[in-house]
């Protein structure tokens, strides 16, 4: 039986979306790994006014100064929070785990 002319190109372009499929996949990943990349770049302080205000210190009697450092927390994404943690010192990140509360 012989194939029709539609047939034919129908075969041709299934075949080329069926190999684009795992293109798709492949341009994910690397947008992926771009992010990825990126998040391991040291924070440029020109680019990133927000730390220092989170780095300055806070009373903790007046709610105003604590409300604003938890909205520049909240500002900043997921890790240049990590990067921000990684600059300071060891002794207030030990202060902080000892003061947490275990359930």
């Amino acid at each position: 039986m012989r194939r029709s002319l539609i047939d034919m190109v129908k075969s041709i372009f299934y075949s080329q979306v069926n190999e684009a499929e795992p293109v798709k996949a492949r341009v994910e990943n690397a947008r992926m790994t771009s992010n990825r990349l990126k998040a391991l770049k040291p924070i440029d302080p020109t680019k990133e006014h927000k730390i220092p205000q989170a780095a300055s210190p806070v009373d903790p009697n007046d709610p105003k100064s604590i409300s604003k450092r938890v909205t520049t927390l909240a500002h900043m994404s997921h890790y240049r929070l990590e990067a921000y943690v990684a600059t300071l010192p060891t002794e207030s990140l030990e202060a902080s785990e000892d003061s947490t509360v275990r359930v």
